[in-house]
């Protein structure tokens, strides 16, 4: 029986079918989708089926281009497929078509959860994606393994980091979780630190309706670091099955002083592995890592630029580093699709186009 592609309806199903994917990501979820959903994407979920059973899938948000018919669509951190599987593959390629033909969709921009190879890039390739510059997802992280249980993990961090995590602790800086209205002082920090770093951050609302979306069942908790009574630093960590996500942290100029967040991102650790967690993902290091690493050169530790000084201090918790393919276009309407380039040249993010989109809609 040859594969075929159906678009699913039943939440349940789809978080079922994504979880036992081995590219699994949160940003694959129904509830993702839903999260998104509420910031003007329309999320679609197409599932490719073989002799009854789903094997593939991707969750793929669209929006509408101001003044026109037309869309685009965004797949992040999929899709969730096997490169080995080419008759799967053309089964969603013809999926993306069809959802193309019914929705007026230019292109279908995918970050795939695939590691960085040129095999996988020529995979890509092959089904008809095409390499993109444009980002939105980090294509570098830390990894940190968390399995082996807290003390062996701390005694596996940096020797200074450890140092530092012990004088925050024992000069008054202390840690504790957050409800949504803590998401304020949040998105506070997070302005001083995209300021500081010049670094672009979303709206608030993009924050605060992440930490509703995920609160209720405990896939998310907000984390604030205090010090002289006030809150300096705070972190919001995901969890999806057995890993920990650090996806966004922010940082007060007191926060620096006294080395909140080296308590804070333990603390946050320390967090993931009571709740069975063996993998922290750290997040966003500079994308230009890839290149370094593929290269097989040393990554710089004298850089403090931008995400630079972010990948210093990450880099200290005694992770590896993990990149991934990068961005990449599945083009439907090469024309329209070249006069969308030229457009958004300026846009560097798809949620910064999905920001640019909302200001003329």
């Amino acid at each position: 029986m040859a594969p075929s592609f159906y678009f699913e309806e039943d939440p349940g199903r789809w978080n079922r079918m994504v979880s036992d994917c081995p590219d699994a990501h949160i940003m694959q979820t129904w509830d993702w989708g839903m999260y998104k959903s509420h910031l003007g994407w329309q999320p679609y979920r197409l599932a490719v089926q073989d002799d009854g059973r789903n094997f593939a899938g991707a969750q793929i948000l669209l929006k509408t281009l101001p003044l026109t018919g037309w869309r685009i669509g965004y797949i992040p951190k999929g899709p969730l497929i096997s490169l080995k599987e080419n008759r799967l593959w053309e089964s969603m390629c013809e999926g993306f078509r069809t959802l193309g033909q019914q929705n007026n969709i230019v292109v279908i921009r995918s970050e795939p959860n695939y590691v960085n190879h040129p095999q996988v890039r020529e995979q890509l390739s092959r089904f008809g994606f095409r390499q993109t510059v444009q980002t939105n997802q980090p294509r570098c992280t830390f990894f940190v393994d968390l399995s082996e249980g807290e003390n062996d993990v701390f005694a596996q961090l940096n020797r200074n980091v450890r140092r530092l995590i012990n004088k925050a602790e024992r000069e008054g800086v202390t840690v504790e979780e957050s409800d949504d209205q803590g998401v304020r002082i949040f998105y506070q920090q997070l302005l001083e630190t995209s300021r500081r770093k010049r670094i672009p951050l979303q709206s608030q609302s993009f924050y605060q309706e992440a930490f509703r979306a995920f609160a209720q069942d405990g896939h998310v908790k907000l984390f604030l670091a205090r010090f002289q009574d006030q809150a300096v630093s705070s972190l919001m960590v995901f969890f999806y099955q057995k890993c920990s996500m650090h996806l966004w942290a922010g940082n007060s100029g007191l926060g620096l002083q006294s080395n909140a967040s080296y308590l804070l991102h333990w603390t946050a650790m320390k967090t993931a592995m009571a709740r069975g967690c063996t993998l922290c993902d750290l997040w966003g290091i500079p994308d230009d890592i890839a290149g370094i690493v593929e290269r097989g050169e040393t990554v710089s530790r004298k850089r403090c630029d931008g995400l630079w000084g972010v990948y210093r201090f990450k880099e200290g918790f005694g992770g590896q580093i993990r990149c991934f393919v990068g961005t990449y276009d599945f083009v439907l309407r090469p024309g329209l699709y070249w006069m969308m380039q030229r457009l958004m040249s300026g846009q560097q993010t798809m949620d910064r186009v999905s920001n640019w989109l909302y200001r003329f809609s």
